[in-house]
């Protein structure tokens, strides 16, 4: 008997299971029941390996462990890195719905089981474990409601939602969380509201980077499921030494390490403008780093010292803006912005340079010229504008000149002294005002009635040429001197006192929409002044509205500390006057009140301002002077 055996060669073969077709050419293992071209071969599919995988780094339940270098199996030792690499494409059907990416095919993929489809495990999902709300009173909106979405798997009918609960201790009650646990519907996902209220005022003026957080826990009865949900309502800020308006500081000498204290509970940065010309230098960290840290814990990061040198130069008043702004945008909290006013001689800038340093720091278009705006009022706290006193004029018109102004209170004032050689339209009236007195430039003294219109260039002491604008170029901001008829047009024919009386309003020379202000509305200003010094200057006693008042760059030494024009002082100048000549030119300070007084002057006396630093520098004082002087104007807004 022969007994035969067939052994199959397995040497380049190619292997079809389901049938007895040949596999298809580029096919070394080919599944089918029936021959096809490509449609259905098939009534049956692949079952893989059904198995519960435990790690998902490492070829666990294919090895027993892992023992230095090697997995381990049944007592024998395996090189890890290489059947890492050879099981590379290993595929298995993961059973497990509660772990990984939940049950499914996943693939080795020489480091990690990769799932074939992306999925979550069984149990809850929610878009973020921590929520931040803004505070309520940053510059962030905190709006009525806010949703997120959750999720669960498994859901529909006949499978049981999440629950919810507050964690106990919370320190933020929110107003409510919607829909309330117990609930929710089977069907995933759903949305969910929370509504939170405003941190109170008080905690804010307490802390002004307070917090407060409540905990959500989510549970599910699937896989014993449970997700944390942080809500976190910070309010975002930044101070410089202390303050978010931390004004100006004036440097007649130069000065190295000079430090501020920031402290913040943001990301931040530094920027300086004007870029040219700057009063600083070697900043420190310099200028554009991202410095401090983002906290959610009731308090700020450590503070930073920032550090800068100031040089003076030749005989220039500049500036320097710095600018501590967030990072983030949109920004939580406003830009703080601190000036550096360094005086180094007499020559200030002129108008249209203050122009040009208006719009780099508050202008909102680039390149475009924004008179009478606001601009940027994160920045423009005191709302700071320039003018020009003929709008209706082209900017380089002979009769066109610029002036600024600041909100005092609830008035608007002008924060540089007029310099208009020209009468303007009347309010509410276009062309020129034909009934205007003629305005001669002299420094002559008129008689009664005193009707002569004169105007001149403010000057040094003892000048006799009205027309000389060699100081005036110097330093525009000191405007002109006129004598009360000019100041105020022969509009108020008043003989009577007017000290203490509502009157007017009298446009005069002021540009149209403005008047004269009279003595009581001058009161009424430093009062303003009195109430709130540290809005309008480094000032910290009310009572010496002189101090508040005074430029803090006057040419003589003195207690000036009026806040800049760009910041919102009034800048009281010392210009003097003149009658035939010039007097007093940094000594006093003298402005018109369309004020009539003293009914037995026949006419002869109208009210002014004056400040000075002979007598007390720390009042700005009224009197009665003759209409014939020649004084500085200030003109307030209309109504």
């Amino acid at each position: 008997m022969c007994l035969c055996m067939t052994i199959p060669s397995f040497v380049a073969a190619q292997v079809t299971i389901g049938s007895e077709n040949d596999p298809n050419p580029g096919a070394l293992l080919d599944l089918k029941e029936e021959v096809s071209t490509n449609d259905v071969t098939a009534l049956k599919g692949l079952l893989m390996p059904r198995v519960k995988l435990t790690d998902r780094d490492k070829l666990f339940p294919m090895f027993d462990a892992v023992s230095g270098a090697n997995y381990t199996k049944n007592g024998d030792d395996y090189d890890k890195d290489t059947q890492d690499a050879i099981h590379t494409g290993l595929s298995v059907y993961h059973i497990d719905k509660c772990s990984f990416n939940g049950a499914g095919i996943y693939v080795w993929d020489g480091q990690q089981w990769q799932p074939l489809l992306e999925g979550n495990a069984s149990g809850i999902n929610l878009p973020t474990d921590k929520l931040f709300l803004p505070s309520g009173h940053d510059l962030r909106t905190l709006n009525p409601g806010y949703t997120f979405d959750i999720s669960w798997t498994p859901s529909g009918s006949g499978t049981t939602p999440p629950t919810w609960s507050y964690e106990p201790g919370a320190t933020l009650i929110p107003t409510s969380l919607t829909p309330a646990s117990g609930s929710l519907s089977t069907t995933s996902p759903q949305t969910m509201t929370l509504i939170v209220p405003k941190i109170p005022d008080a905690v804010i003026s307490a802390n002004l980077f307070a917090s407060r957080e409540a905990t959500v826990n989510f549970e599910s009865s699937v896989c014993a499921d449970s997700k944390t949900f942080i809500i976190n309502q910070t309010n975002k800020a930044l101070l410089v030494n202390g303050t978010t308006t931390p004004g100006m500081k004036l440097y007649a000498a130069p000065a190295t390490n000079q430090k501020l204290n920031i402290t913040s509970n943001a990301k931040w940065k530094l920027s300086v403008s004007p870029a040219s010309n700057s009063a600083i230098s070697n900043t420190s960290p310099v200028e554009g780093s991202i410095l401090g840290s983002e906290e959610e814990n009731n308090a700020a990061a450590p503070d930073v010292i920032q550090s800068f040198d100031v040089s003076t130069g030749a005989n220039l008043h500049r500036y320097s803006f710095l600018t501590f702004s967030d990072t983030q945008t949109p920004k939580r909290f406003g830009d703080v912005l601190y000036t550096i006013s360094q005086c180094s001689g007499e020559h200030d800038l002129t108008l249209r340079e203050y122009v040009d340093l208006w719009e780099q720091i508050y202008g909102l278009i680039d390149g475009v010229d924004e008179p009478d705006s606001d601009g940027n009022t994160t920045l423009n706290k005191n709302k700071v504008r320039w003018h020009y006193t003929r709008p209706d004029l082209a900017p380089d018109d002979p009769k066109q000149s610029i002036f600024f102004s600041t909100i005092f209170g609830t008035e608007r004032w002008m924060s540089t002294n007029l310099s208009n050689k020209y009468y303007t339209p009347r309010t509410g009236e276009t062309g020129e005002w034909t009934a205007a007195p003629a305005l001669t430039n002299s420094y002559n003294v008129t008689t009664l009635p005193h009707k002569t219109a004169y105007w001149g260039y403010p000057n040094i002491e003892g000048n006799t040429d009205p027309s000389d604008a060699s100081l005036y170029n110097t330093r525009q901001r000191l405007g002109l001197l006129y004598n009360w008829s000019a100041a105020t047009g022969n509009q108020n024919s008043s003989k009577g006192e007017q000290i203490n009386t509502v009157h007017g309003p009298h446009q005069g020379i002021c540009p149209s929409g403005w008047h004269l202000p009279t003595n009581l509305e001058w009161s009424n200003l430093l009062t303003e002044l009195e109430a709130n010094p540290r809005k309008y200057s480094t000032n910290n006693v009310g009572i010496s509205t002189g101090y508040t008042a005074k430029d803090a760059c006057e040419v003589v030494a003195g207690t000036g500390k009026s806040f800049g024009i760009l910041e919102g002082g009034f800048n009281y100048l010392f210009t003097g006057y003149a009658n035939w000549q010039t007097y007093d030119y940094g000594n006093y300070g003298y402005y018109w009140t369309a004020s009539s007084g003293w009914p037995s002057s026949n006419g002869e006396v109208a009210y002014y301002r004056i400040l000075d630093i002979i007598f007390d520098e720390s009042v700005v004082a009224d009197g009665g002077q003759s209409r014939s002087g020649h004084f500085s104007v200030r003109c307030k807004k209309d109504e």
